[in-house]
């Protein structure tokens, strides 16, 4: 049988060893929201996920390759932080409402559109397998909303 003051002496150790681990999760508080200028775009490489943040876990989904995690679209505030290492900034042009590298339907004077990526460095679009921001402008953008593995083999490509 123990005794009480073996039971006693391992409380108090409980107890030193969770105040250590609140001292030490005060370190990862998150910082406040009013330190950042929002909307900030951020990437998660994890799902393939492109997600439009106007708080800390509050945004909206503009792109994915995990349907049965989100909806393009869909709004939340209870999304990972922003802040979790999860995630990767993305440019942004707020004005336009798209992110770097998105897919755009553009027009020129053809009846038809053309498929390109968005340059939100620039704001103006790009299609080479080098990545090169070689700057096409048009009048209109629209979100081109399609994904797939040949979206994602254009991205890849970017990215070599």
């Amino acid at each position: 049988m123990t005794s009480k003051n073996v039971i006693l002496a391992e409380l108090k150790l409980a107890q030193t060893h969770m105040d250590y681990l609140r001292r030490k999760l005060e370190n990862f508080a998150e910082p406040p929201e009013d330190s950042f200028t929002y909307p900030l775009c951020m990437y998660s490489d994890i799902t393939g996920t492109v997600i439009k943040f106007v708080g800390l876990t509050t945004g909206e989904v503009l792109a994915t390759n995990s349907p049965n995690l989100y909806t393009v679209g869909e709004e939340s505030s209870a999304f990972l932080a922003h802040t979790a290492s999860a995630w990767e900034s993305v440019p942004y042009n707020e004005a336009r409402g798209l992110y770097d590298k998105q897919l755009v339907l553009v027009f020129e004077d053809l009846e038809y559109p053309i498929i390109r990526f968005y340059d939100a460095l620039n704001d103006n679009c790009f299609l080479e397998k080098s990545g090169n921001r070689n700057g096409f402008d048009y009048v209109d953008y629209l979100p081109c909303n399609v994904t797939g593995d040949w979206v994602d083999e254009l991205r890849n490509k970017l990215e070599e």
